[in-house]
């Protein structure tokens, strides 16, 4: 056990400013002392990513993890299913998380209910494939399913005609949304968004459902064509649109994102806005 020597005040000081400087000690200094940790998790836990590659207290990989320190998240990013205690209780992880305002889930939506993403009241950044709002959780299964037409969810049906997403100003829209009714199901659950990013592999698809969206959302401020990869070995590939709200980034995927949750210029939307200011000018 760990005996003070250095008034309280001081001593959290010094173990948060440690932690700031190197963010990757944080295992070492859970080890310290339980006040440490109580010190440590609002900020170590202000921005959560499960991966398979970070381990807690780096990241999580159980319930338990979400039920001791969802309290503090803020911005959450589940990437694959590795740790399968939180992918496949993803509703239940989500029920400790209430001060979520960003949420990313990019591989695995099947296990998560329409109403758990309604729970989460101030969410205002949301990253989903869209089907996963208007159709129901799991209907869909399998590659060759996608072809038929999905049954409407049950709460995206009674509430037809309220937007189920007031408060979402950026959207980061997952998987093969080209496939979609897109336009119809963000005018009628997100009529506040100010950002959208997609991944479109057709350069063909692209411009058409860009104009879409602009047409019928002349309140966007930013559009994205966001490229998951390297910098380093691809190249934005050109936007054949008149439209200075419309930018085409390739940026490594979670690094994006993370650096956008943690305020950084570097961002995915700190870099989108920061493009369309420069075409302004």
């Amino acid at each position: 056990m760990l005996h003070p020597r250095l008034p309280r005040e001081l001593e959290t000081i010094i173990f948060i400013e440690a932690f700031r400087n190197q963010a990757d000690d944080l295992p070492s200094l859970f080890l310290v002392a339980k006040r440490v940790r109580a010190w440590l998790a609002p900020i170590a836990f202000k921005v959560v990513i499960v991966q398979a590659n970070r381990v807690f207290p780096l990241g999580f990989q159980s319930i338990s993890h979400f039920e001791d320190y969802g309290i503090h998240i803020q911005h959450l990013l589940v990437l694959d299913e590795t740790w399968q205690d939180i992918t496949k209780n993803l509703d239940k992880c989500l029920s400790y998380c209430p001060n979520i305002t960003d949420l990313g889930l990019w591989q695995n939506q099947l296990g998560v209910k329409l109403e758990s993403f309604l729970n989460l009241s101030k969410l205002t950044r949301l990253g989903v494939d869209v089907k996963y709002i208007a159709y129901p959780i799991g209907a869909i299964t399998t590659a060759a399913q996608f072809q038929n037409t999905p049954t409407p969810n049950p709460v995206a049906t009674a509430t037809a005609n309220i937007a189920l997403f007031p408060n979402i100003t950026h959207l980061n829209i997952v998987g093969p949304s080209a496939n979609y009714d897109l336009v119809e199901i963000l005018a009628r659950h997100f009529p506040n968004l100010s950002h959208i990013s997609m991944e479109i592999s057709s350069a063909y698809l692209a411009p058409l459902i860009f104009v879409s969206v602009l047409r019928f959302f002349k309140h966007l401020k930013t559009l994205v064509w966001w490229e998951k990869g390297e910098p380093q070995t691809s190249r934005p590939r050109p936007i054949r649109l008149d439209d200075p709200r419309v930018v085409s980034i390739v940026m490594n995927s979670v690094k994006g994102w993370e650096n956008s949750a943690r305020g950084e210029q570097s961002g995915i939307w700190e870099l989108a806005d920061e493009m369309i200011m420069k075409k302004r000018i």
